[in-house]
């Protein structure tokens, strides 16, 4: 008989129409997701998705099972959230989602002190880029989102709440790190290592580039910042990325920071939560754990205050 674990990888394929995608989404192997799928269809006597060269599409069935497998999901998450309330946040789940440079350099700390505080409750944390999450939020998978850029999806109430900067980045005793000053334009003379398209880190250094008129060469094109910083290291180019992810490597001298002259790029990161949705207890309460970690962690100290002219929520979340 079909179980939630079945209508959430439904909905998570029909989302990502690849199985591959949907199984890093849900933190799954693509042979357990595909199981999953496997026993839906198997139970529902019917194939929801066609298999294609790349990824797959999902069939008439699927399209029409697909918002009573959202729905059931949803009402699922709706359930756990009133226990939590219930039980007074002794028991529950929230499931989170975040942009790659805040789950992997900011959320931890929160999430640790969150536990700590309520160790009944289980945190669920769904990596993606901005699209993806706001996506998520809108169709209320996640109860909250963190994310890195702006978006545009419909329903969605945003608020920033961290202040982060992106750096130029190179290696120990490149020649960019000998200069007495260093411009916008002789920075980018060097090759850059950048983000990938679709990251917010990558739109707001297009954005700025943009901005002043300029133009850049890209040598690297790589998918997270773990992946670009050792291409830093290797010597491929400068980087370009959060000053949040760089922090241990500049403190350990592995990496250095380039001045560029009279230019910052700073950006503001966001929370995204569902119009019109009521915050649950666990959300206050995971959300006052994040706003405690950035003050008592010192690695977040030098960052700025976020420009608080977008839209507002309750000020208590």
């Amino acid at each position: 008989m079909a179980d939630l674990r079945h209508f959430q990888a439904f909905v998570a394929v029909a989302r990502e129409q690849s199985i591959s995608a949907a199984a890093d989404r849900l933190s799954l192997s693509q042979p357990a997701l595909s199981k999953q799928i496997a026993e839906l269809e198997r139970d529902l006597g019917v194939q929801l998705f066609e298999r294609r060269a790349r990824g797959v599409s999902p069939t008439e069935a699927a399209k029409q099972l697909l918002p009573y497998a959202r729905r059931i999901t949803v009402a699922v998450l709706e359930a756990e959230r009133e226990a939590a309330d219930i039980q007074g946040l002794k028991v529950g789940r929230i499931v989170i989602g975040a942009s790659t440079t805040i789950a992997d350099y900011l959320l931890p700390p929160a999430i640790s002190i969150f536990s700590r505080r309520y160790p009944g409750i289980t945190v669920s944390l769904r990596v993606g880029n901005t699209k993806e999450i706001a996506r998520s939020v809108q169709e209320e998978q996640c109860e909250i989102g963190l994310v890195e850029g702006p978006t545009d999806e419909p329903n969605i109430d945003t608020r920033p709440f961290f202040e982060d900067e992106l750096a130029f980045v190179a290696p120990p005793g490149h020649p960019i790190l000998t200069r007495d000053s260093t411009t916008l334009q002789e920075a980018l003379a060097y090759g850059l290592v950048l983000r990938e398209k679709g990251s917010g880190t990558r739109a707001v250094f297009e954005d700025a580039i943009r901005a002043r008129g300029a133009h850049f060469f890209e040598v690297a094109t790589l998918g997270s910042n773990e992946a670009l910083k050792r291409g830093v290291r290797l010597r491929m180019g400068i980087g370009v990325v959060s000053k949040l992810a760089i922090a241990d490597e500049v403190e350990a001298g592995l990496l250095e920071t380039v001045q560029i002259d009279g230019f910052v790029m700073r950006r503001n990161l966001r929370r995204l939560i569902r119009s019109g949705r009521t915050a649950s207890r666990t959300l206050r309460a995971l959300v006052t754990a994040l706003d405690d970690s950035l003050v008592e962690d010192p690695m977040f100290h030098g960052f700025g205050v976020p420009s608080m002219a977008e839209n507002e929520w309750d000020p208590s979340i």
